[in-house]
């Protein structure tokens, strides 16, 4: 079928954290560096976000609220430093999230975080943009986030509305000393995610971009093993472009052709065999990745996946794609045209 290519770019906007008493929202501003590959859906899509419960961390905040106890307290922080969170913000033209903040009761802003949809009140929180987005993220880069503004965000208010706990920056700074967190991202929501037909095509691209990169192609490697790697040797960009179109919602909407990727396969070894995958170039933006490397053990005929994905401070890092829809912070990307070496090294090293 013909393959046309469009992608329309979104308006800017800003990032809120509300308190008791409705917040005004603030200038926008761009996100640090090192805030992670956040997963984003328009809000009440019925998507990501909506699968989001943190049941546990909910019963453990209304304890807490109820009894400031210092063991509750360290055992409230002990589960915080491991979930995610929903936030407010929008996508600008380059289709970068840009968190909307909030002044807290002193003026200074603060960032917003929910434990899940049920505590949006968007009611509540003065000029929210009508196209404003809903974020999911890992606290690990809300932390940094705080950390990197250098001061400009002064704090982390949880579900504002309800079960409300605040920590202060200085409490924000020993968690980044004293709390050693795997960086470890879960994209289960992107497995079920449902697009609404309402969404741009840039929209549509970039949700499809991260589902395939974060789902779809790990789960054939984990899945399928041997069949996909003889295939993907075998049909290269051809293979490729066929599993993408074959994974879009509405494949009407599939920009691409197999002249967009470039697939090379070498065997660095008799056992071996290293896959790198150059992904489109139109459409890349935060949590996309621009390549993706597959290196596959033939004698025990298992595979490992990586991607270099761009975050919100423009920096290419390396992850790893894990088998149960996790995806794993590896480090800063390789320079170009070190990869296969980087990553091997790091395979075999382990």
């Amino acid at each position: 079928m013909a393959k046309s290519k469009s992608n329309k770019s979104m308006g800017p906007m800003g990032m809120g954290a509300p308190k008791r008493v409705a917040p005004k929202a603030v200038p926008p501003q761009r996100m640090p560096q090192g805030m992670g590959v956040p997963k984003h859906v328009a809000p009440g899509s019925g998507n990501g976000p909506m699968l989001l419960k943190n049941e546990e961390l909910n019963q453990k905040l209304v304890s807490y609220r109820e009894d400031k106890d210092p063991e509750k307290l360290k055992d409230l922080l002990g589960t915080i430093v491991k979930s995610n969170f929903l936030m407010l913000a929008v996508l600008n033209d380059q289709k970068v999230p840009i968190p909307l903040a909030v002044n807290g009761a002193d003026g200074k802003k603060i960032l917003a975080l929910y434990t899940d949809m049920q505590q949006i009140d968007k009611e509540r929180i003065n000029n929210v943009p009508t196209n404003a987005i809903i974020l999911q993220t890992a606290f690990i880069f809300a932390n940094k986030f705080v950390m990197d503004s250098k001061g400009e965000i002064t704090g982390i208010v949880i579900n504002p509305f309800t079960s409300t706990v605040f920590l202060p920056e200085n409490l924000i700074q020993d968690l980044s000393k004293n709390i050693k967190v795997e960086r470890i991202i879960s994209v289960e929501n992107e497995v079920n995610q449902k697009i609404p037909e309402t969404a741009t095509d840039a929209e549509v691209n970039l949700l499809e971009r991260r589902r395939f990169d974060d789902v779809v192609l790990p789960d054939l490697l984990f899945g399928k093993g041997e069949e996909f790697m003889e295939q993907l040797v075998t049909k290269k960009e051809e293979y490729v472009d066929q599993l993408f179109e074959q994974a879009y919602q509405d494949i009407r909407r599939y920009p691409f052709l197999p002249e967009d990727y470039k697939v090379m396969a070498i065997d660095p070894s008799a056992d071996e065999t290293f896959v790198s995958i150059e992904m489109p170039e139109e459409g890349r933006s935060v949590g996309v990745n621009s390549q993706i490397f597959i290196i596959w053990n033939k004698e025990t005929k298992k595979g490992r996946f990586f991607g270099t994905k761009m975050d919100q401070g423009n920096k290419s890092i390396l992850m790893e794609a894990l088998p149960d829809h996790k995806l794993r912070v590896v480090s800063p990307a390789p320079e170009s045209g070190t990869e296969m070496n980087t990553i091997l090294t790091l395979v075999r090293g382990e």
